[in-house]
């Protein structure tokens, strides 16, 4: 169900996302906003949310050589990361960036050389295509990029367009992502329609999920018209979970328009 993604369309997407995270984090030293300051919303402080996003482009930087990922389990991501951040010591935020900038300015390296048909590994056994290899890396640079915005208490908006290729990419992968237990003995069919974008079909049979791009109002339980940057900031789990709602930025329909509310919980949150 891979949704083709243009490859300058992904290459601009991920290099925006890297550029505008890269003038945060050498922002911080000088708004005075220290490794240890606490990220409201989030279990890590500043300088552990700057070393996880250098890491991860690190990392990135051996998937798109073709090595394995070091996430083998999609439900243990959370585990992994806390592994990671106790292996290494650095906190400083200026190193940080040299070493963040170093990791992107390969990427973008890489990804001009690689062949179009260069298979990219993902977590858990995935794998992209080199557009949706760089779409779905944006994605981190986005919400943690908004996660520091929350500190530095600058306006972080994301590109409807991004939003809407990031869950094209992120799509595929979900019915890895299921929870079993609170998917056992569920089924129904949800379409979510993305404004600007596509519709999506997500049928959840008894734990089991499958995944297509489907033209709108077929055959759903539940319709879920959605402005794709509030949806996809829900599914990572920030800001309001209410507000999207009554803005009318999410809107759910069909004879089951109460199982929207269910939804998340069936999927773990990236």
């Amino acid at each position: 169900m891979d949704k083709l993604i243009a490859r300058d369309e992904a290459f601009d997407q991920f290099q925006r996302a890297s550029r505008r995270l890269e003038r945060i984090l050498s922002s911080l030293t000088g708004r005075q906003i220290g490794p240890d300051r606490q990220i409201p919303h989030l279990d890590w402080a500043v300088g552990e949310l700057a070393l996880h996003v250098t890491q991860g482009v690190e990392v990135a930087g051996e998937l798109v050589q073709g090595k394995p990922s070091p996430y083998g389990d999609m439900h243990q991501i959370a585990e992994t990361n806390a592994d990671f951040l106790q292996r290494d010591p650095e906190r400083n935020i200026d190193r940080l960036v040299l070493r963040f900038v170093k990791a992107v300015r390969f990427m973008e390296q890489r990804f001009r050389e690689m062949p179009g048909d260069f298979i990219v590994p993902f977590h858990a056994g995935a794998a992209f295509l080199p557009p949706q290899a760089m779409v779905m890396m944006s994605s981190e640079l986005l919400i943690h990029g908004w996660d520091l915005a929350q500190v530095t208490g600058e306006k972080f908006e994301i590109d409807p367009q991004d939003a809407c290729r990031i869950m094209y990419t992120i799509t595929p992968i979900m019915p890895a992502m299921v929870i079993e237990e609170a998917a056992r003995g569920f089924v129904a069919t949800y379409e979510i329609c993305l404004r600007g974008g596509e519709c999506l079909r997500l049928h959840f049979d008894d734990g089991e999920l499958s995944v297509s791009h489907v033209a709108p109002g077929g055959p759903a339980d539940c319709r879920i018209d959605a402005d794709a940057p509030a949806f996809l900031m829900m599914g990572y789990g920030r800001g309001s979970q209410l507000k999207p709602i009554l803005t009318g930025k999410i809107r759910a329909s069909g004879p089951k328009p109460w199982l929207a509310g269910k939804f998340g919980q069936l999927v773990k949150k990236p």
